[in-house]
C-alpha cells in the first residue's frame, strides 16, 4: 500500500501456500506489499500432475488449483487464507504455435468463501529438450539449457527409466548420461530443463509476476461495498471506426465485477472516444 494510505483489510494475516518447490520465495515479496505473511505448507503437489510426465494433470488449471488448496486445508482446517500455484507449458494464447509458460495462482479466503485468481504468460522461461548423441558437444547443450543456474533432467530415449532430476554439476550430468546411453535402445539421450520451480529461475520470475498481478487485483476495491478484488472480467469489442463509423475488433472497454457483492459496471477505455483507426476497420481496410 502507498505511503499514507490505509492498511489493506487482509494486512497481518498469513497466507498458507501449498508447495514442495519453494514457490514462497517468488510469491512472498508481492504479498509483503499488503503486509500479508506467506507460509509454505508441504503437500504432495506432484500427485496433481508432474512436469516430467510421470503423472498427467487431469482437469482444468482452476480445478487443479482448487485441489491443491483443499490439500492444504486438510492439513490446516482453521486456516483462513490458502494459496496454490499451477504452471503449464503450451501454445501461446495469442501467438499460436509459439510455446509459453502459463502461471496461475489461486488465493482462497475460506472465511468469506471468496476466490482470487491471477495469471501470467511468459515467453522467457527456459524450457528446452535436446536429443543427444555420444559424440555431441555437452558444454554447448548445457549452455543452451542455462545450466548450472537452471537444473536439468536426463533420460534415455526410448525408455522411461532412469530419470534423473535436479542435475546442475557437469560431472553428475555426464555420469548420468553414460548410464542413460547404456539403457537407450537407440543409444540416444534426452536432456531437458527441469521445470520444477525451485530448479528453474526463469519460471520463478514468472510466478513472481503472477503474484504481482494478484496483489494488483487485491488492491482494487469495489466502489459499492469496498471489498478487495474488484476486477475486469471481460472486454467489450466493437469500437467504431473514426472515419466511417463501422464496428471494428478493437476494444471499447471492460466489464468489471465484484466477487463479494456482485456489483457490475462498464469502464470505457480512456481513448475510446477517439474511435478506431481506419487501418483497423474491415470496411476502410478490407
Amino acid at each position: 500500500m502507498g505511503k499514507g494510505s490505509k492498511r489493506h483489510p487482509y494486512a497481518g494475516h498469513t497466507v498458507f501456500l501449498g508447495t514442495l518447490h519453494e514457490k514462497d520465495r517468488a510469491i512472498r515479496p508481492a504479498l509483503d506489499l499488503l503486509e500479508l505473511r506467506c507460509e509454505p505448507v508441504a503437500i504432495d503437489s506432484d500427485r496433481f500432475g508432474s512436469f516430467c510426465g510421470s503423472i498427467a494433470r487431469t482437469g482444468t488449471v482452476l480445478e487443479t488449483l482448487r485441489k491443491k488448496v483443499d490439500a492444504v486445508a486438510v492439513l490446516l482446517p482453521e486456516a483462513r487464507f490458502v494459496m496454490a500455484s499451477e504452471g503449464s507449458f503450451g501454445p501461446h494464447p495469442a501467438f499460436g504455435i509459439i510455446a509459453c509458460d502459463h502461471e496461475a495462482l489461486l488465493l482462497v479466503d475460506r472465511l468469506q468463501h471468496r476466490e482470487f485468481y491471477a495469471e501470467t504468460v511468459s515467453l522467457r522461461v527456459k524450457n528446452r529438450e535436446i536429443e543427444f548423441g555420444p559424440h555431441d558437444d555437452l558444454d554447448r547443450a548445457l549452455a543452451e539449457l542455462g545450466a548450472p543456474e537452471h537444473a536439468v533432467l536426463v533420460r534415455p530415449k526410448g525408455a522411461s527409466e532412469p530419470i534423473a532430476k535436479g542435475l546442475r554439476k557437469r560431472t553428475e550430468i555426464a555420469r548420468t548420461m553414460v548410464e542413460c546411453f547404456a539403457r537407450s535402445p537407440e543409444a540416444r539421450v534426452l536432456i531437458s530443463n527441469d521445470l520444477r520451480a525451485h530448479q528453474n529461475p526463469t519460471r520463478m520470475r514468472a510466478i513472481a509476476e503472477a503474484a504481482g498481478n494478484l496483489v494488483e487485483k487485491l488492491s482494487s476495491f469495489c466502489p459499492k461495498c469496498t471489498a478487495p478484488g474488484f476486477w475486469s472480467i471481460r472486454r467489450r469489442t466493437g469500437l467504431r471506426c473514426r472515419a466511417c463509423g463501422s464496428k471494428t475488433h478493437k476494444t471499447i472497454g471492460h466489464e468489471w465485477l465484484c466477487g463479494a457483492c456482485g456489483h457490475e459496471e462498464f469502464r470505457e477505455n480512456g481513448n475510446a472516444s477517439l474511435g478506431a483507426e481506419p487501418g483497423d476497420c474491415p470496411e476502410c481496410n478490407p
